[in-house]
């Protein structure tokens, strides 16, 4: 079944299967770069141009606020969740904790969840622990431990006040993609919400999570989700969007989100999900969109530009960690969306200066070959005697890279020469 959608004439196509947009095609497997440019120069070329548009991009943006961006979060990732079959969870929220306790460290304060409970294990008190504010899911299900959920968030408003800032009702589950219909969705919103309301006279935003391609439809069902959620939470990925351009890193984002917020309020607007793998293969109907840290470390950047110039705060990067390897997901790459592996390790630490950057400093920070900079006009040099224009279509090879899921001997082989950006001031 054809699960592409048109964004009004801007040539993006959303997809989507559980968190990400994926169809059942299969993946694509570029071809060999020309023989007069080895693959390595050509990955290398196209990172320095990502890299140096992302430092132009930030100009319009040094005179903002940092960004303050909150990272995905779930437990599926940990030795001690048993993911695959029966198995004790008595050690889950030790585990949640020590996730949590290295969150607070990055300097990261604020996580979305997928649940409020996990194994009947709330995740609220061990936030508040270590000083995160959630925005805190309740899954959706048919099943009656939904009541838990429930349950478990108004709980959390009770006991923690200052660490709820949020309830998401539902991921990605909104008719025609997913199964609950809309109505469904805003009737569990607002018994929530009263419930909250008349139990502890707080007024708490209860919104839901859906595909951007959902909040685009031109569907009174969708119009109707909107207008009875406080929170709009917007699933959105440029990595799944062939039209993407490493010279124009924001421009996915920018086209869709003028549209958002044609629509839409912007105070209900929130980036719920955004990301760049660092493994795994490029999908068939994007293939010059190539998962490897690189590319993820420089969308990072991209993104947080991006936040900044539009003055947003608390969008969130998905995910925190990697996946577990022993998870059934619908692609290799789902395995690789983590800032730190699932054994978390950190992927490499870079410093995050959203400052614009001299010729000089950018040549040094990516330690690239001839990268310059002159009147704002890009100019790459390959080897001796070829060059490249930033505005020529670059072909990105597949990555070479080892990943956390293969069989190598150690994972920080893997990422032993990349490295990942963190909201923070301070390296580890």
């Amino acid at each position: 079944m054809d699960k592409t959608l048109t964004l009004y004439g801007t040539g993006s196509s959303v997809w989507s299967d559980i968190h990400h947009p994926f169809g059942n095609s299969s993946f694509f497997k570029l071809p060999p770069c020309p023989s007069a440019v080895s693959q390595l120069q050509v990955m290398q070329v196209v990172r320095f141009a990502f890299a140096a548009l992302i430092s132009l991009y930030t100009v319009g943006a040094q005179n903002t606020p940092s960004p303050a961006l909150g990272a995905c979060y779930s437990p599926f990732h940990l030795a001690e969740y048993p993911l695959t079959g029966p198995g004790s969870a008595e050690a889950v929220p030790t585990g949640i904790e020590a996730d949590f306790a290295q969150m607070a460290k990055l300097k990261f304060t604020q996580v979305r969840t997928y649940y409020s409970s996990y194994f009947g294990h709330d995740i609220a008190p061990l936030a508040a622990k270590h000083g995160l504010q959630l925005h805190l899911g309740v899954y959706m299900t048919y099943e009656l431990w939904y009541q838990n959920q429930v349950d478990s968030a108004v709980k959390a408003v009770k006991a923690h006040p200052k660490t709820i800032k949020a309830i998401l009702v539902g991921n990605e589950n909104v008719a025609p993609y997913g199964r609950y219909a809309a109505d469904d969705i805003v009737a569990k919103m607002k018994v929530i919400r009263d419930r909250i309301k008349n139990e502890t006279g707080l007024s708490v935003p209860v919104g839901t999570v859906q595909r951007v391609a959902e909040w685009l439809l031109d569907d009174p069902k969708i119009k109707k989700l909107a207008a009875n959620s406080d929170i709009l939470g917007v699933n959105l990925y440029p990595f799944f969007d062939n039209s993407f351009d490493p010279t124009k890193p924001a421009a996915v984002l920018d086209s869709v989100w003028s549209v958002l917020t044609q629509r839409y309020p912007l105070s209900k607007l929130r980036i719920t999900e955004t990301g760049w793998p660092s493994g795994g293969s490029p999908p068939s109907f994007a293939p010059k969109n190539v998962p490897n840290l690189a590319n993820a470390k420089l969308y990072y950047k991209t993104f947080l530009a991006w936040m900044a110039s539009k003055g947003r705060q608390g969008d969130f990067w998905y995910n925190m960690y990697d996946s577990r390897p022993d998870e059934k997901l619908p692609a290799d790459v789902e395995y690789h969306f983590g800032l730190l592996t699932h054994k978390r390790d950190v992927k490499g630490v870079l410093k995050l200066d959203t400052s614009v950057q001299n010729d000089a400093t950018l040549d040094r920070q990516f330690n690239g070959p001839n990268v310059l900079l002159v009147n704002s006009t890009l100019n790459l040099t390959i080897g001796t005697n070829q060059s490249v224009a930033a505005s020529e279509t670059i072909v990105f090879p597949p990555s070479s890279r080892a990943s956390d899921g293969d069989n190598t001997p150690s994972m920080n082989q893997a990422y032993d020469n990349d490295e990942i950006l963190l909201p923070s001031s301070e390296q580890f």
